[in-house]
């Protein structure tokens, strides 16, 4: 029966079987001996009708089944149990060949993964890797920097949005630079101005020291300086007492423009500004450059232009030209070139420049930066007293104009100063001593001065000169003297600060009393000190001390004979 089932393929020797009846007695067998075969199969089934053993049996592993079969036939259905068996090798055969047939599948599947995957990633990381440069040239602040994504997903997103970020962070950038820069430039500007403030401290600090001072001085160096001059006139020539008040006379001169230097750098001067021309106040001074910067100078005067009309003090622009003369000197030890040149400013129309130019050793920065500033020197000690170029700078700075330097060192230095010229063809008006001027006079000369010593002096030069004096030592004084006084009185020469009442006071009081009179100011004060005292525009009407006996003769003569100088209580 078992043999003629179809397909079990007995025969072909792959497979064993053994079967056995209800005892336990083989009925058939393909083995040799079935006993153990027979043995093994009860004990892995324990009598169970069917299952499943592996045994190993001559050293070869089996791997069986066992199940009962009930025949069903005409003489009655015994039960028999089969047991079929193969070898574990064949058995395994199959499954093996299936787990190398799984292994390569799942390597392929694997390297297909692998590959999506790297795909897959690298379609990620490409997109990163430039949004990693990208940001790396941002942070070296190159803000034009952009990234160019086409994947349509995310990426493509997170590109728009840094692109974005980044235009946005390159205009606050631009905005920030921008500030920046404006708030250095305020910065410098506020440094700049904290300089200038300093500096306008300075030069307020000394100037309210030397006005201070520059009252009494300028009174001891009227009256040193005018009985000098009186003195000198009452000897005659070749008297040996000449020449030592000649000696005394130049000593007064120098104090006297020690003291002007001292206020005009302050720039607490009284100027005495007139109409002149420019070319004829450097022509006047070249003759005393000459002799000041020495024969191994060569000077030069250069005159561009139509001729230059300024509105200045001329004393004190001689005094800027004497000042720079001299600090090109002494930049130019073994010689050079000196240049004067006056030009009208076509770059700032109205405006006169007069340049100085020399070929010494100029200047480094620093230096530059200091050179105004009042007793700054770069001189030996008792050399210099640092206050040339401060004086320089305060006059230009009274007179209404600005002064800068241009210098490197070995390559020289130019001093270029703008001044306010004067419009139309006003012609010069030069006013100083004239020795053909009459001064002589009669007229009544009321003198109002609190200075003991200059009063006297004044009065005798006024009475040397003809003129009857009536004198007052103070405004109150006055005022009763004019009362009591018959006859008229042509003009009150008087102090600016005085106790009591003050010059501007009494020319108010006398004004309406004395309308045939004129009024002629004196001071030894600084400008802003007249000021306070309410005199405001002196105009011609004003000697400052110290002044001699020949310039105090000549202003009254002037006053006098002027028909628009009377000074009002308007003044």
């Amino acid at each position: 029966y078992l043999w003629g089932v179809p397909d079990q393929n007995l025969l072909a020797g792959t497979m064993d079987a053994v079967v056995l009846d209800g005892s336990g007695r083989v009925l058939f067998s393909t083995l040799r001996d079935p006993a153990p075969f027979a043995a093994a199969a009860r004990r892995a089934t324990l009598g169970e009708a069917s299952g499943s053993f592996e045994e190993t049996l001559a050293g070869r592993a089996f791997l069986g089944s066992v199940w009962s079969l009930f025949l069903k036939a005409g003489f009655g259905a015994p039960a028999w149990t089969v047991l079929l068996s193969e070898a574990r090798s064949d058995v395994m055969a199959p499954m093996m060949e299936f787990k190398r047939t799984y292994l390569l599948v799942m390597l392929l599947c694997l390297s297909v993964i692998l590959l999506l995957a790297h795909d897959v990633i690298r379609r990620s990381l490409d997109p990163l890797e430039a949004l990693g440069r990208a940001t790396r040239r941002i942070a070296q602040r190159e803000f034009d920097s952009r990234v160019t994504i086409t994947s349509g997903d995310e990426f493509q997103e997170l590109g728009a949005a840094f692109n974005e970020m980044a235009e946005e962070l390159g205009r606050q950038f631009t905005a920030l630079r921008a500030e920046i820069v404006e708030r250095e430039r305020a910065e410098g500007a506020l440094r700049e101005s904290e300089e200038q403030l300093r500096q306008s401290q300075k030069l307020e600090a000394i100037g309210t020291l030397a006005g201070g001072v520059a009252h009494d001085f300028n009174n001891l160096l009227t009256v040193i300086n005018s009985y000098t001059d009186l003195a000198i006139q009452d000897l005659p020539p070749g008297d040996p007492l000449r020449e030592d008040l000649q000696e005394v006379r130049e000593a007064g001169e120098r104090a006297t423009g020690l003291t002007r230097q001292l206020l005009a750098f302050s720039r607490k001067q009284v100027l005495q500004p007139t109409v002149l021309d420019l070319r004829g106040v450097v022509a006047a001074t070249e003759k005393m450059l000459r002799r000041l910067i020495g024969e191994d100078i060569e000077l030069r005067s250069v005159t561009t232009g139509d001729a230059p009309v300024i509105r200045a003090d001329a004393g004190q622009i001689e005094q800027v030209l004497v000042n720079l003369a001299v600090n090109a000197r002494d930049a130019m030890p073994v010689g050079g070139t000196l240049t004067i040149e006056i030009a009208g400013e076509s770059g700032e129309p109205g405006w006169v420049r007069l340049s100085v130019t020399d070929s010494g050793s100029g200047m480094d920065e620093a230096t530059q930066a200091r050179i105004f500033e009042p007793f700054f020197t770069t001189k030996e000690p008792g050399k210099g007293t640092g206050l040339g170029l401060s004086t320089v700078y305060g006059i230009v700075k009274q007179s209404g104009g600005s002064i800068s330097v241009r210098s490197r060192p070995g390559q020289g230095t130019r001093f270029t100063i703008l001044l306010p010229g004067v419009e139309g063809d006003a012609a010069a008006e030069p006013e100083g001593p004239d020795s053909r001027l009459v001064v002589q006079g009669h007229e009544t000369v009321l003198l109002v001065e609190d200075e003991s010593a200059v009063r006297e002096l004044a009065e005798r030069v006024l009475q040397k000169n003809g003129y009857r004096v009536l004198v007052a030592g103070d405004g109150e004084e006055a005022v009763r003297l004019a009362d009591r006084h018959a006859g008229p009185i042509h003009l009150v020469v008087t102090d600016v600060v005085m106790p009591r009442m003050s010059g501007k006071e009494l020319v108010e009081c006398l004004s309406a009393s004395r309308p045939e009179a004129r009024f002629l100011y004196t001071s030894g004060y600084t400008d802003d000190a007249i000021v306070r005292h309410g005199v405001s525009d002196l105009g011609r009407a004003f000697l400052p001390k110290p002044f001699s006996p020949d310039q105090l003769a000549q202003k009254v003569r002037r006053v006098l004979d002027a028909t628009d100088e009377a000074v009002s209580c308007e003044s």
